[in-house]
């Protein structure tokens, strides 16, 4: 996905900046605070928003997203059918296309140098390849473990590992991996590792290797390993663990073992609780991610067993986890509370949240004022931003509501149901997800159903959710929703319109329309859903077909002019719902997954 921009680009390159400085600048409040760079083909596109970073407070920016041999051809070593591919350390060391990960983060590491930011790089691990074990498997075959994985003890089957016990060779493999990237890319300040998740599996006592140790002493063996690595090339280089997945005996294993200075990455709101339906009967909708305000239990924890000096949290600055492909979400006065959280348990180190791609707008400066004055109030920190983004006085003051709309309408998002026991199953839980891809997805009767269909269409597939059973409830949320937002949508186009049109308030302005758009089409899936299977009424689901063709083409056409709008770092932002599998759902024929879906509807579905 390329750049947008560009003359923002030209204008910061030659020293000045799209928006007003401020007049007087504090200490800095952010000790470490790390950017996630947008979608980019070349190291070379990135130099306007590596200076606008340092413009803004970054101390350095953090990778993740191997956007280097990604490709439409499905490859195994892609997560979930090719919707990502993620960096891999081996990629960078030992493989027989290193050259081409060399060249690239040789090439960031001088560029960050130039513009005084550090670099950080984030790897799951230990993350097998096919070219790893064939290469394990003729080599170092004692390099490779098992696991048991999914389902019941009955159900489960071994999967290959790269070995994390003590009496197999994949930590050696491991530690000489790790201190050979260390050597070879001096500017890299630090890693930061996962684990568990996406198939990187860590040794269970069904390996031949475990000699009756358990899961937990082997993530600790991993971290350690890694961990020492790291301080063996270079002593004061930055690990951060990043628990995403951790069983609950991994904290006392792995930090017992750990030596000298680490971070651990935290999402603040994570596991927290938001009651948003206190007029509906039945079991509560639970919420997690950035809705509630309010620390979540987990990172509570964290701060209390490792302190807030050892905590770096990932905040959503980009996008969100309720939103995944829509980027700039217009919600400065959210992360003023999210920073003024973190600010009361003592954190001052924070990175871009994993998903969303770092853009200018609203949430940039947000992070730019906060770091220079924290001690603002909510009012006067709006209206400095607004003063910062907005020459017109009167557009300030439209902008400024269209930002508390926007909030107050992101506050009735429904976000996680896999807990509220409107079946006997639990459901998949990332609604969050999913909503968003409600716009990118076309409706096909046979796929709606009365429950979660997991994994038989696509795990984060609006048609998990979007049921007859619970389409009144999801209706009554996003309805509320709608409400907030078009109001959003009011205020900002008048700012927009006062401000002349200008590049920084067409920013706002895109990001809303393109959150009442997606409001609006899971509107449509809930009617849809209700409608789908009802034969006798086959005019309404006609009706509700017609409506979304409309909302598609408004925005393709949106996302066609500023295609930042729709974007994600991890997951493709077109290949994710492409991939769902649906009947006559032919992606490999597409590319834009608007143009899939208006072509769909208008060929498969039945219109007079």
């Amino acid at each position: 996905m390329g750049k947008n921009y560009i003359s923002i680009g030209i204008i910061l390159l030659l020293g000045l900046t799209a928006y007003s400085q401020p007049i007087i600048k504090k200490n800095d409040y952010f000790k470490i605070a790390l950017a996630l760079p947008q979608r980019h083909n070349n190291v070379e596109e990135l130099e306007p928003d590596l200076i606008r970073y340092k413009q803004k407070g970054y101390t350095g920016i953090w990778i993740e997203d191997d956007f280097l041999r990604w490709t439409w051809e499905k490859d195994p070593d892609q997560g979930f059918g090719g919707n990502w591919r993620l960096f891999n350390m081996y990629d960078f060391t030992f493989s027989k296309d290193k050259k081409i990960y060399v060249d690239y983060l040789t090439k960031l590491c001088a560029l960050c140098k130039k513009h005084d930011l550090d670099i950080y790089c984030s790897f799951w691990m230990p993350k097998l390849t096919d070219e790893l074990i064939a290469n394990l498997e003729k080599d170092n075959p004692d390099a490779i473990g098992i696991r048991q994985y999914g389902g019941s003890p009955e159900t489960s089957v071994p999967k290959k590992t790269l070995c994390t016990c003590k009496m197999g060779k994949g930590l050696k493999f491991i530690d000489t991996m790790v201190q050979k990237f260390m050597n070879d890319f001096p500017q890299v300040k630090g890693l930061k590792v996962a684990i568990e998740d996406n198939e990187c599996y860590i040794c269970d006592a069904s390996c031949p290797n475990s000699k009756g140790t358990e899961i937990a002493e082997h993530a600790a063996n991993l971290l350690e390993t890694i961990q020492q690595a790291m301080l063996h090339v270079r002593k004061d280089a930055h690990f951060l663990l990043y628990p995403w997945f951790w069983q609950e005996s991994f904290k006392q294993a792995v930090l017992s073992r750990l030596t000298g200075e680490y971070f651990v990455v935290t999402k603040m709101e994570m596991n927290s609780r938001q009651d948003i339906e206190k007029n509906i009967p039945g079991d509560r909708l639970w919420d997690c991610s950035i809705l509630t305000d309010q620390p979540g239990p987990d990172f509570l924890e964290w701060v209390k067993r490792v302190g807030a000096d050892h905590i770096i949290n990932m905040t959503p600055t980009g996008t969100n986890i309720d939103d995944f492909f829509l980027a700039n979400p217009p919600f400065p006065g959210r992360l003023y509370r999210y920073f003024k959280n973190l600010q009361a348990n003592g954190v001052d180190k924070f990175l871009d949240f994993e998903c969303g791609g770092h853009h200018q707008g609203a949430n940039e400066e947000a992070v730019a004022l906060f770091n220079e004055n924290p001690d603002l109030s909510e009012t006067e920190f709006l209206e400095e931003i607004a003063k910062r983004m907005f020459h017109n006085k009167k557009a300030r003051n439209f902008a400024i509501k269209g930002w508390q709309s926007f909030d107050k309408g992101f506050a009735c998002l429904p976000i996680g149901i896999s807990d509220n026991g409107c079946w006997g199953n639990s459901m998949s839980g990332r609604l969050g997800f999913s909503w968003a891809m409600c716009i990118a997805t076309p409706f096909e009767r046979s796929c709606f159903g009365e429950k979660d269909q997991m994994h038989k269409i696509h795990y984060f597939s609006p048609y998990n959710f979007f049921t007859t059973l619970l389409s009144d409830r999801l209706s009554f949320h996003f309805n509320n929703v709608l409400k907030y937002f078009e109001d959003s949508y009011r205020n900002l186009s008048i700012a927009d319109e006062l401000e002349g049109s200008s590049e920084v308030s067409q920013v706002e302005l895109a990001a809303i329309h393109g959150q009442v758009l997606s409001v609006q089409s899971a509107l449509n899936w809930c009617a849809a859903a209700k409608f789908a299977e009802k034969s006798s009424r086959p005019n309404i689901y006609e009706d509700i077909i017609r409506k979304e063709l409309e909302l598609t083409e408004e925005m393709r056409n949106l996302t066609n002019k500023y295609p930042w709008l729709w974007t994600n770092n991890c997951w493709h932002p077109h290949q994710t719902p492409l991939s769902q599998r649906i009947p006559h759902w032919n992606y490999e024929k597409w590319k834009n997954t608007f143009d899939a879906k208006i072509d769909f509807l208008q060929n498969f579905v039945e219109l007079p």
